[in-house]
């Protein structure tokens, strides 16, 4: 007795142990793996040069084919026009939280389900966090340019132990830091838009709601940005947020560049409103040259990357392997997102 198939496209690049989890879900699963033809077609849309040779114009037809002819996509970086070109999708996986990356494609716009992959990074990012507050407390870039000099000044230092810090969401990265940030002594305080008197957490010593984010902002010495990009969130720290920064506190942010006013942050940081910042996120990704981030001193540029992890993929491939099982009993999608709340 034959079974009916479903196609299932993989254009996130992944390890031919983590494909073959994915194909064992179930026998009913007809697994495509095209990440070349993916990545291809996604450099040549972007204006980018691509060999096209007999062989690989086949290979890119038939990626179109399946394109077409997919039931369930699992997707990273996402195929141009994805909405026209997948007719046939029902499904598709975002491997990542956010979606703002999705939109050109018109896939958020259609019928076809759409999940994300929420909290599969909050570890490898909480640890960058617990990182760039560690270096923002002992100076350690002040410290690694006297090393390229030879020079042997002593600079002073702060603690971590005793310190508060503030937390902007306390979703699945927020709950980390907190995890990470108590065994060090450090006080914890964090915000959840839904917020409700005398609410507690794991780790965490005071709820604020979203209406006393100033509160928050005021009392921490370290200010970490956790939280989605919506509509609510976009613009959030401007001038009389970050002016209500304490003048020796540093803000943290490996969310979205967006959810800050970056004229108003990069007045701040020349200025000495806060002591610095620690720099996950950019409004213009690639960093350009011209950048003052590159030059100003109190700040630590990392290159969008607090999230990267050899474990994060098969945290991603555990997901869908779960939600891809329900898709195929009929069961509810879990991680389905929301377009209007933003996450």
């Amino acid at each position: 007795m034959s079974i009916s198939k479903v196609k299932v496209l993989v254009t996130q690049q992944l390890s031919p142990a983590l494909l073959s989890q994915i194909a064992a879900v179930d026998p009913r699963v007809e697994l495509v793996y095209a990440f070349d033809a993916f990545r291809h077609d996604f450099l040549k849309a972007g204006g980018r040069p691509v060999e096209e040779t007999p062989e690989i114009l086949a290979r890119q037809q038939k990626y179109e084919d399946d394109l077409g002819s997919a039931e369930v996509a699992f997707v990273f970086g996402v195929p141009p026009n994805l909405q026209a070109r997948g007719r046939s999708l029902k499904w598709v996986m975002l491997a990542s939280a956010g979606f703002d990356h999705a939109r050109p494609s018109g896939i958020l716009d259609g019928t076809v389900n759409v999940t994300n992959a929420p909290g599969v990074a909050a570890i490898p990012i909480s640890e960058r966090v617990m990182e760039m507050m560690l270096s923002l407390a002992k100076q350690t870039p002040l410290l690694f340019q006297q090393k390229q000099e030879k020079a042997w000044r002593r600079v002073p230092a702060i603690e971590l132990y005793g310190a508060t810090v503030g937390l902007i969401s306390l979703g699945h990265i927020g709950t980390e830091v907190a995890k990470r940030a108590k065994p060090f002594g450090m006080r914890v305080i964090a915000t959840r838009r839904t917020a409700a008197a005398g609410e507690t957490a794991p780790n965490v010593d005071q709820i604020f709601p979203l209406t006393q984010l100033r509160d928050l902002i005021a009392e921490s010495d370290f200010v970490v940005l956790c939280l989605p990009l919506t509509k609510e969130s976009k613009g959030l720290l401007g001038e009389a947020e970050l002016r209500a920064m304490k003048k020796s506190a540093y803000l943290i942010n490996v969310a979205r560049a967006e959810i800050v006013d970056d004229d108003a942050l990069q007045q701040a940081l020349r200025e000495g409103w806060f002591a610095g910042a620690g720099l996950d996120v950019f409004p213009k990704e690639p960093l350009p040259p011209e950048s003052p981030y590159w030059e100003l001193p109190n700040v630590l540029v990392s290159p969008h990357i607090a999230g990267q992890s050899p474990r994060t993929d098969g945290r991603m491939v555990a997901l869908f392997c779960t939600n891809l099982r329900r898709y195929l009993y009929g069961q509810p999608l879990e991680n389905v997102i929301n377009t209007q709340r933003g996450y």
